[in-house]
Parts: structure tokens; C-alpha cells; sequence
């Protein structure tokens, strides 16, 4: 039994599946995770891990920023801070609150430690020293205001691992507060906030490239298809496939993550591809004269398996991207894989049934002949053949031109460059950079040798001559450690004066300090020591001054480390979300050349399979790598990074360019199969596949286009590229196809040196 010889079941199952994956799709949840970032697998990870079950997360936290321009000490903001400080306290899943008024000093007495207020507000006369001591102080001084007193920061440790639903609610609560603090500007930094905040970007996002995608699919088909019907059926195609990967992924449990605004317009501008390939062949069977029926049958024979080899080397291009070690980057490799064979499945089946339901001309104009396009096209495959001599100069030229722009491709990347234009968000992060110590943690480990405690006085001597090295990078803030937990008790224990904080030379006093320091409540050091003792903490932030800068900071400390203090007492390993947020830029340029050398093997096992002849394999290979170094070029021309959002692009740009060049080659061979002599078929190639890849590279363009609009730069930075990539391989494929087969296949005019083979890829 055919199975297409039951349309009406084909459509009715479609439909069924469609109502079943709205259904699906209502339970996908969007998710910001900085963790997410992590490379998988990565030893640093595994150490990370290890180190934050010992301690505690470097993430959280949540700043509150607020200007004072002058009036620090003025009665009304310091009343209001410390109003908004008390009302901090009463937030969920916040652990401690910190802030100028609610900081206290510590100084020894006879009846042990007293503590009495850095601030004190009901005395006014006091505050000029107060004001004195606070800037002395460096412990605070940069972290709870900053050094010229123009803004104060309140510090909320937050709930260790806080997920979306309870920054949700912590950040809602938080906003009230603020709204009722008499606060005219603030500002917020941390985990709790950047998942609120992205998420919600991300939604709009999201809802927005769906709407402009849907759009813009819309005006194409009325440009294309003219007949109201024919417009319906390709638009609720394109949508269909769309729905039904959504509900693929919501079955899967797959949450949507910053790259997922990236799959409306994969997924419609794929569909759309896919429809209009089918729907100009069964347009171009019509008007031969062919019925209804053998118009899609003759579609479905000769467009199926070209369509299945297309949909096959878009979804390897994408399934390489699971080389990466980023689990978001990997994630989404796998998920637009699944998406494009989707929308195949659903043009292959869904839409060649619904148009073998609908009278012919009701979907397509009968009368129309293409002339316009056919003249444009024979124009341009006339000039190619007059031109063909200079064609390979030219692409020598590009190449050269190209790799001179590659060479200055950077993997400096910041924070700062990834967040939303526009956003209160990225206006918070810049007044912490600008003003304080910035976002960036950095946590070094102080590991004890076997045998020894952090804690024990030597080791805590190596840490601090080691923290003093630090103290020269002004782009790293204050630590703190269990050497300056000592430093603030020596201090204490000598009338609080300024000078004592420094750690004591003598072991006596030290050994005095650690028993005062046993007898503290556990939290007071369990973020600074492990419970075993061979572990302490180095906290500090660096400023987010790009990776390659990071970098060098990172091997300085390194290098004191190994050459200036004493591993067998103690040695010291960075770690942390920033260190591992870095580490994934190593590994970006590996997996990026790893996966796109698996996806130029594999494309060229399927050619080899195809036409069975290695030049043909070159010749399909060539026009697809241009388009990728001239995408190069332009991210390093355009200093755009190589990050995480970037790195796709090249996956995506080769899986994608690559369906032209099959679409081309496999009318090339069915015309050969025939006897057809080779300028011959290279003319028939340019007239009726032509029109197709034409078509669908311009909407590929204006598809991925549409990612221009988005507030973030590394999306901006995705359609810009691939946009580029895709609109070169258009003319690679029209110019380059031909010279390769010229040059290659031709030993004389009219001669070519492979036979034609059996059983021909029928295409359009």
C-alpha cells in the first residue's frame, strides 16, 4: 500500500501531532545560568566543584548600589540606608546583610571584645571621624562605598545556589523595598538578578524573532506564491514544524537557554526552505502540463531525496557542535539538528498531502513563465563563462584578503560585551565596574601540604605574602581570607588603630589569634577555612578587563606562586565561575575547527557516496569553505570575539550553505545521467535550480537578518555573520561550482572525463 496515496490521514495526523505540541511546548521553561557556561568534563570544573562543597558558591551575592554624589554624609541618605538595610534583612533567602551603617568596629578590652558602629548616626558631630576611619579602612573601603564616599553598597548573601523561581521572588520583594526607600537611582549586581532579568529578556526576545520571523515568511510568500491559498499553505507548513519541534523539546524536558531565540528563526527559515523548494517544483511540473497528481508525485520523487540530503548535511552541521564543551553550545547542536529534520519531515509529508488536496490553481499562477528570471539567470551564467579565466585569481585574491582579516581574530572576551543593549542590567554591571570592584569573583585556593593546616602560622605567613602580591594588580579587589580575619583581630587588639591591621610576626600571637578564632561561630570562618583545615580561602574580584588581560594576571600570580613562596608549606590554585567562564574560550577554537573538520568529512562521504569521484568531492567541498573564511575575515576585520554565541556561527553557516551546493550538484548529475553535454547542464543547472537557491539564500539573509534587532550583541553579532556567510556562498555556489567543473572535469570542449552515472539524484 503507497502511504502517500492517503493524503487525508497524512494531513490529520500532522494536525493531531500539532495540537498534541502546544500542549507539550506550554511546559518549556526558560532558564540563565552563568553554570551553564562551564566546560563539561574539564578537570578546573571538577576542582571547582570539589572546592565550593568545602566552602561555599562565589556567586552569591546580590549588590545594591546607590549614589550619594556628595551627600554620603548627609542625614536624610544615611537614615534612608539605613532603613533600606533593615528592610534587606527581611528578604527571602538572603543569609546577611552588610552596609556602611550596619558595619561595626571591634577593639579589646579587659571584659573581651567590644564592637561599636562605623557610622554613628544619632551623633552627627562624630561623623568627620568617622569619615576619616571609614577611608582608612581597606577592608570596606571600594566594597561597602567607594573611596571618594559618592556611593554606598549594601551586600546581601544570598541563598547558596539560588535557582530561578527564588530570585524570582527575592528580586520582586527587593523592588518594592527600593521603590519605597526614597531612593531616586539604585543599583543591583548578582545571581539572583541576572536570572530575573535575563530571563524575562529572553522570553521578550523569544516572542519577538517569532513574530518578525512569521512576518517575514509571510511577505515571501505572497512575493513568491501571489495566490492567497498558496501563501496559506506554505505559512501554516513553515508554523507547523515550528510548533512540533517546541513540542519535541518541551517532551524532552529541555529547558530554553540564551541561544533559544536563535530557533524561531532557524526553524521558519529552514521550513522555508524546504517549501520553497517543493512548492517551485511542483509550480514548474504544472506549468510542463503535468496533472495535479503527477506534479507531486514527480515533486516528492525528484526533490524527496535532494531535500533528505539537504536537511541531512544542515542537521551534521549542527550536530558537530556537540564537540564543544559548552553544555549550552552542545545543547543547542543537538536541538536545531532535531528541528531540521522536523521541518522536513513536516514539508516531505504534511505539505505535499495538503497541496495534492487543493486544486492546482489555487495555489500557484499556471500562466507566470519566469522569464524575468530565467533572463537574469542566463545573463549571469553568460557572464560567468566570459569571466571564467579570472574567476580563480579573484578567489586567490579573496582568500589572501581573507586570511589577512582571520589573523586578527580575538578571543578577548568580557561580560560586559555579552549583556542586553539598552538594559537597566547592563547600566548596573557598568556603575560596579566603574565605581567599585566589579562582578568577577575569584577564589584561590591555599592548599596545606600533607601533614600542615592553613591555619598553622607558616602557612598563614606564605598566604599573606602571597595576598600582598595581589595588593599590586589594581584590577583585583581586597581579599579576604583567614589572613585578614587575623589582621582585623590583631587590629582589634591594638585599640583598633589602623596601622595594626597587619598579620603578627610572632608565632605566640598568632597561635593566641587561631584559638580565638576556633572559638567564633561556625560561619564566621567556614567560608574562609574547610573542616578539615587544609583548605583556605582567597576571595577577591577582578575587574572585567577581557580574558587575554585576566590571563596575564592569572599567570603573574601563577608564577609567584611556584617561584616565591614555599609549596612545600602551602600552594595556591585559582578557581571559581570566572576562571571556568574564561576556560571555555580555549576550548572554543579547538571544538569550532574539530567539529567543522567531522562535518567536511562527512559532507564529503555523502558526495563521494553520490558521485563517486573524488574532484567532484573537491569541487563540493571548495564553495563551501570560502564562505566560512570570508565569514572569518569579517569577525576579525569587525573585532567582533570569538565567544560562545560566535562560535556557531560557523556550524550553522556551513550546514545551511551547503544545501545549495547539493541542490546545484544533483542536477548537474541528473543531467549528465542523460547524455547532456557539460556547458549544456551547467545552463540548465543556473535556470532551474537557480531560481531556488537564489531564493532561499536571499531569505536565509533577511531571515537570520531579523537577529539584528535583538538587544544582545552576541545574537546581533550571530545574524550579522551568518548573514554575510550565507549571501557569499550564493555567488561561491553560481561563480565557483563552474569554474571547479571546468577546470577539473573538462579535458577538451565537450568532453567530460567522468561518465554519467545510474540511478541519478532526481532534482528540479
Amino acid at each position: 500500500m503507497n502511504f502517500f496515496s492517503h493524503p487525508r490521514a497524512i494531513v490529520g495526523f500532522f494536525l493531531f501531532l500539532g495540537a498534541l505540541s502546544i500542549w507539550s511546548a506550554s511546559k518549556l521553561t526558560f532558564r540563565f545560568d552563568f553554570e551553564q557556561f562551564f566546560p563539561s568534563g574539564d578537570p578546573e570544573l571538577e576542582f571547582f566543584l570539589d572546592f565550593r562543597e568545602k566552602f561555599e558558591g562565589d556567586d552569591n551575592f546580590l549588590l545594591i548600589g546607590l549614589p550619594a554624589e556628595g551627600r554620603f554624609f548627609d542625614s536624610t541618605y544615611l537614615y534612608q540606608l539605613d532603613s533600606l538595610t533593615r528592610n534587606c534583612r527581611k528578604l527571602p533567602y538572603v543569609e546577611l546583610v552588610s552596609s556602611p551603617t550596619a558595619f561595626r568596629y571591634a577593639v579589646k578590652s579587659p571584659f573581651g571584645l567590644l564592637d561599636y558602629p562605623a557610622i554613628h548616626l544619632d551623633e552627627p558631630e562624630r561623623w568627620a571621624a568617622d569619615s576619616l576611619r571609614l577611608a582608612g579602612d581597606e577592608r570596606i573601603s571600594g566594597r561597602l562605598f567607594t573611596k571618594d564616599f559618592k556611593a554606598s553598597v549594601i551586600a546581601l548573601k544570598t541563598l547558596d545556589k539560588i535557582d530561578q523561581a527564588q530570585s524570582d521572588e527575592l528580586i520582586g520583594e527587593l523592588n518594592q523595598y527600593l521603590d519605597q526607600s526614597g531612593f531616586e537611582e539604585y543599583h543591583l549586581l548578582g545571581r539572583a538578578n541576572f536570572q530575573s532579568v535575563l530571563v524575562a529578556q529572553q522570553k521578550k526576545e523569544f516572542a519577538f524573532s517569532t513574530i518578525a520571523s512569521a512576518l517575514l515568511v509571510f511577505i515571501i510568500f505572497i512575493v513568491l506564491f501571489r495566490k492567497p491559498l498558496g501563501v496559506i499553505i506554505g505559512l501554516f507548513s513553515v508554523l507547523l514544524s515550528m510548533i512540533l519541534f517546541l513540542g519535541v523539546l518541551g517532551a524532552m524536558g529541555r529547558p530554553l537557554d540564551f541561544m533559544a531565540m536563535l530557533y524561531p528563526v532557524l526553524m521558519i527559515i529552514v521550513g522555508v526552505s524546504d517549501v520553497v523548494h517543493i512548492m517551485t517544483k511542483y509550480q514548474l511540473e504544472l506549468r510542463k502540463g503535468k496533472s495535479a497528481g503527477e506534479a507531486i508525485r514527480n515533486t516528492r520523487r525528484e526533490i524527496g531525496l535532494a531535500t533528505f540530503l539537504t536537511s541531512a548535511t544542515t542537521a551534521i552541521g549542527f550536530i558537530t557542535l556537540i564537540t564543544s564543551r559548552v553544555p549550552p553550545v552542545k545543547s543547542f547542536g543537538y536541538s536545531a539538528a532535531i528541528g531540521v529534520m522536523v521541518a522536513y519531515l513536516t514539508v516531505i509529508l504534511f505539505t505535499t498531502a495538503l497541496l495534492s488536496l487543493v486544486p492546482p490553481e489555487k495555489v500557484c499562477d499556471l500562466k507566470s513563465k519566469d522569464r524575468i528570471w530565467t533572463g537574469w539567470l542566463e545573463s549571469l551564467y553568460l557572464w560567468g563563462l566570459r569571466k571564467n579565466k579570472w574567476i580563480g585569481p579573484g578567489l586567490a585574491v579573496t582568500l589572501i584578503i581573507a586570511i589577512a582579516g582571520m589573523a586578527k581574530i580575538t578571543t578577548d572576551v568580557r561580560i560586559y560585551d555579552g549583556l542586553p543593549r539598552g538594559y537597566k542590567i547592563t547600566q548596573d554591571f557598568r556603575f560596579f565596574e566603574d565605581k567599585l570592584a566589579g562582578f568577577r569573583p575569584l577564589d584561590i585556593a591555599a592548599i596545606a601540604a600533607p601533614g600542615h593546616r592553613a591555619d598553622e602560622p607558616a602557612v598563614l605567613v606564605e598566604i599573606d605574602k602571597y595576598e600582598q602580591f595581589m595588593a599590586q594588580f589594581p584590577e583585583l579587589g581586597s581579599p579576604q581570607s583567614l589572613v585578614t580575619l587575623y589582621k582585623s583581630i590583631h587590629r582589634a587588639s591594638n585599640g583598633d588603630r589602623a596601622s595594626a591591621y597587619v598579620l603578627p610576626d610572632d608565632e605566640k600571637t598568632l597561635r593566641q589569634y587561631k584559638r580565638l578564632v576556633d572559638r567564633l561561630p561556625d560561619q564566621s570562618s567556614r567560608a574562609l577555612l574547610s573542616e578539615d583545615g587544609r583548605y583556605a580561602r582567597i576571595s577577591s574580584t577582578i575587574l572585567d578587563v577581557g580574558t587575554d588581560s585576566v590571563g596575564l594576571i592569572s599567570d603573574a600570580l601563577n608564577e609567584f606562586a611556584r617561584t616565591q613562596t614555599d609549596s612545600t608549606l602551602v600552594t595556591f590554585r585559582q578557581t571559581g565561575t570566572g576562571i571556568l567562564f574564561d576556560k571555555n574560550n580555549e576550548y572554543l577554537r579547538a571544538s569550532l575547527i574539530s567539529g567543522l573538520s567531522i562535518a567536511f568529512v562527512v559532507i564529503g562521504l555523502i558526495m563521494g557516496g553520490l558521485f563517486r569521484n573524488w574532484k567532484m568531492v573537491f569541487i563540493s567541498i571548495i564553495p563551501n569553505v570560502v564562505p566560512l573564511v570570508v565569514g572569518a575575515a569579517f569577525l576579525g576585520i569587525l573585532g567582533i570575539p570569538l565567544d560562545a554565541s560566535t562560535a556557531i556561527i560557523f556550524a550553522i553557516s556551513f550546514g545551511i550553505a551547503v544545501d545549495d551546493t547539493i541542490h546545484f550538484l544533483s542536477k548537474f548529475k541528473w543531467e549528465l545521467s542523460r547524455g547532456i553535454p557539460v556547458e549544456t547542464a551547467l545552463n540548465r543547472c543556473y535556470v532551474e535550480t537557480g531560481k531556488a537557491i537564489f531564493l532561499t539564500s536571499v531569505i536565509l539573509f533577511f531571515g537570520f537578518c531579523i537577529l539584528l534587532f535583538s538587544s544582545t550583541p552576541g545574537t546581533n553579532y550571530v545574524g550579522l555573520m551568518i548573514s554575510i556567510t550565507l549571501f557569499s556562498a550564493l555567488f561561491s555556489d553560481l561563480l565557483l561550482i563552474p569554474w571547479l567543473v571546468r577546470w577539473l572535469l573538462v579535458k577538451e570542449v565537450g568532453q567530460v572525463e567522468i561518465a554519467a552515472q545510474t540511478n541519478p539524484v532526481p532534482v528540479h
